[in-house]
């Protein structure tokens, strides 16, 4: 009985060839991707950095000096524990339906991690800032969304509970 021996024919040729288009395509998206976030865009959709934290040096602040303010004057007020001046960067239109009694048990809770912004840029009436900490490289990074209105320069908080937008599914 003779035995056979496959030989890569066409179609493992065709696999291939789609398997290199593939990547060709992939690398193609992130380049682009990865230089739509490193120019400048118009006015109302500005972008600067990264929108992950990437590689990107520190983002400028021209963008919105008084949203970067706030975003920082949060971050150290939640280092130090201070509850109230927390509650005093929310926008008043948030302090509405929240009290200060509720900001504070859930605050209390927010777990401090030493983030710093990464990116910002102005979608439509608001700034949006990316903040991170963290390395890729060690599998700890973490990535949140803040969003500041744009006539107030206060936070607004995407959820009742936090300041925070968490998902990386509505970063971009």
């Amino acid at each position: 009985m003779k035995e056979y021996i496959a030989k890569p024919g066409r179609y493992d040729m065709k696999k291939l060839m789609l398997f290199v288009m593939s990547l060709i395509c992939v690398f193609a998206v992130s380049t682009a991707a990865y230089a739509n976030f490193n120019t400048d865009m118009d006015e109302n959709n500005t972008a600067v950095g990264i929108p992950i934290g990437g590689m990107a040096g520190e983002p400028d602040q021209k963008i919105c000096p008084a949203g970067f303010a706030v975003v920082n004057n949060f971050l150290g007020a939640w280092q130090a524990g201070d509850l109230p001046a927390m509650y005093s960067l929310l926008d008043d239109s948030v302090k509405a339906g929240y009290s200060y009694e509720e900001a504070s048990a859930d605050f209390k809770l927010l777990e401090y991690k030493d983030y710093k912004i990464s990116s910002a840029r102005k979608r439509g009436d608001v700034y949006e800032f990316i903040i991170s900490c963290g390395s890729w490289d060690f599998g700890d990074k973490d990535v949140k969304k803040m969003i500041i209105d744009g006539k107030s320069f206060k936070i607004l908080m995407p959820s009742k509970h936090s300041p925070f937008k968490a998902s990386l599914e509505n970063m971009v």
